[in-house]
């Protein structure tokens, strides 16, 4: 049986252990939307999401479900919360949020890595992507562990993913949020040159088919032609520009 008390404590104590990491709470009169944290407006705030999910014709009880405030799952990348929230027109609502365990660590989720060798060509991967059901061209990348360093993680990935070594520091050229309305993820965009030394071995959860090697000229093509969609590889070669 739902216990919404014990959903609202869990989710505060949340807050409180993660609080340096989870962001500003916002100022609904100045037009933003406000993180609340009062524990007696939580049950207007799911009344509020209910109100809007049933009049945009999702069934009540499938609204109430999708309302609740806590904590929705936890797993080796991550979690899930849904928030009570107050809109800039003063009305209560609430919004799930994903947030990865290095968000939450450090506040960097993690990082994309442009390989470029000593010749000036750059190194994509075709790897296979469940989430969209293809195989995509993209530049290497992954999520930061709790309590592990920007450059080891750049290491790491480049010697797992395919079988490079860096051959001087990575250059930072930037950070985005790949999905702003969604995802709590703030990632961090390096550039390294690097040499192949071996055979990546990449995690049994990847599915990398092989290296890509291309000029700047083909690279521009793969993105003109549309070969080349995948969101955070786009945002480097912007950030590259």
């Amino acid at each position: 049986m739902d216990d919404p008390q014990k959903r609202y404590k869990e989710y505060l104590d949340f807050v409180e252990k993660y609080s340096k990491h989870l962001g500003a709470k916002g100022d609904y009169k100045k037009g933003e939307i406000e993180i609340i944290d009062d524990i007696s407006l939580f049950p207007g705030c799911e009344d509020g999401a209910v109100k809007l999910m049933v009049d945009s014709g999702v069934a009540r009880t499938d609204a109430e479900k999708r309302a609740r405030i806590g904590i929705r799952d936890e797993n080796r990348w991550g979690v899930v919360i849904c928030e009570p929230l107050r809109l800039p027109d003063a009305s209560f609502t609430t919004f799930v949020r994903p947030i990865s365990w290095g968000t939450l660590d450090s506040g960097i989720a993690g990082v994309v890595v442009v390989p470029l060798l000593p010749d000036r060509r750059f190194i994509l991967l075709k790897t296979f992507r469940p989430n969209v059901r293809s195989w995509s061209l993209e530049f290497p990348r992954g999520g930061k562990d709790p309590g592990t360093s920007l450059l080891s993680m750049l290491k790491k990935e480049l010697s797992e993913e395919m079988g490079a070594r860096i051959l001087e520091d990575p250059v930072r050229i930037g950070e985005v949020f790949p999905d702003s309305g969604f995802l709590a993820s703030r990632v961090e965009i390096y550039r390294a040159k690097v040499e192949i030394t071996g055979i990546g071995a990449h995690e049994a959860t990847e599915a990398i088919k092989s290296l890509v090697f291309v000029s700047k000229e083909k690279l521009d093509d793969l993105v003109k032609s549309g070969e080349i969609k995948d969101g955070y590889t786009l945002s480097a070669l912007a950030l590259l520009k």
